[in-house]
């Protein structure tokens, strides 16, 4: 079975990073993020130190929810568009 992507450590970076952005724009905190998808924080915290490896569609669809888009809108961005150039090489 071939990976669609390089490495899992670059999605899961590409992912936190729109995370984060977003939270930075909306002025929202992770931990204000979490509550409000209904994601325990300990799960919202393990995307930015490493610990989690896969978050699962169903946290990014909740999280996303959350931050008021819908999923294409979350992967419609310049972090997935550097993964994917990135990807291309």
């Amino acid at each position: 079975m071939h990976a669609i992507y390089k490495s899992d450590t670059s999605l899961i970076s590409a992912i936190t990073k729109r995370i984060i952005r977003i939270s930075e724009e909306r002025k929202i905190s992770i931990h204000s993020l979490a509550e409000s998808s209904g994601i325990p924080p300990t799960t919202v915290y393990s995307l930015f130190d490493g610990k989690s490896q896969n978050p699962g569609i169903g946290v990014i669809y909740s999280l996303s929810m959350a931050l008021d888009m819908k999923m294409d809108e979350f992967f419609s961005c310049d972090e997935m568009e550097e993964l994917y150039k990135s990807e291309l090489k």
